[in-house]
């Protein structure tokens, strides 16, 4: 089946998701993303929207930047020893205590706990499929793809097997050097975004609230 629209994607019948078509199409994080998009009462027509405007129109200057950003931001050459030396950028509302803490493999995730011999479950929160490490967390997990791309960063990460945490945000401190316009942004928003990882993490495991990525 070609599945070219929204509307492909919903029972007819019922105005519902078409969740076997779902699960068949999408991975299992997708799919409860989607199910927890509620359908409009009153269905209007598909139309194409452009993700990287906001009012959702196409123009040469968005597209421009959205392929600069991604280019910029591709990191795929991740140095196999560096250290994170940069924190002055990031002093407010306690993002530079959780860098340090995220470098240093010191966040209370499900690897470090049962490591402490705690009874938890090692599986990430999120995907469930996954050990629960900040790696994952962060990176790996198909949740956080989701948060990355769809951020104002519009980044996908591609990452080697041998990179740290502290290797992958180190690449983000050099754009500042490289070009001061997107670097000075682009380390504080991509910081920002790990914390807010981490609280839905949380928010997830403590007190049994769901975010969605978007």
């Amino acid at each position: 089946m070609s599945i070219q629209w929204v509307s492909d994607l919903i029972d007819s019948s019922n105005k519902q998701w078409n969740q076997y078509l779902l699960k068949s199409i999408f991975s299992p994080m997708e799919v409860s993303v989607v199910l927890n998009i509620q359908l409009s009462l009153y269905p209007k027509e598909d139309k194409i929207i452009w993700g990287g405007t906001k009012n959702g129109i196409f123009s040469v200057h968005s597209a421009y930047h959205l392929l600069k950003n991604r280019e910029n931001l591709g990191l795929r050459n991740i140095p196999s020893s560096s250290r994170l030396h940069k924190w002055d950028l990031m002093d407010k509302n306690g993002i530079r205590t959780f860098l340090w803490k995220l470098c240093a493999n010191g966040l209370a995730n499900g690897e470090n706990l049962a490591i402490q011999n705690l009874s938890i479950n090692v599986p990430c929160r999120f995907c469930g499929e996954e050990k629960e490490t900040s790696k994952h967390i962060m990176l790996k997990c198909p949740f956080a793809h989701v948060v990355w791309f769809g951020s104002p960063l519009s980044y996908k990460p591609e990452l080697e097997n041998d990179f740290s945490i502290a290797n992958w945000l180190e690449q983000w401190l050099k754009y500042i050097q490289k070009d001061k316009s997107v670097g000075a942004s682009a380390f504080p928003l991509a910081s920002f975004i790990c914390s807010q990882i981490w609280l839905a993490r949380n928010d997830m495991h403590f007190h049994k609230c769901v975010w969605t990525p978007m």
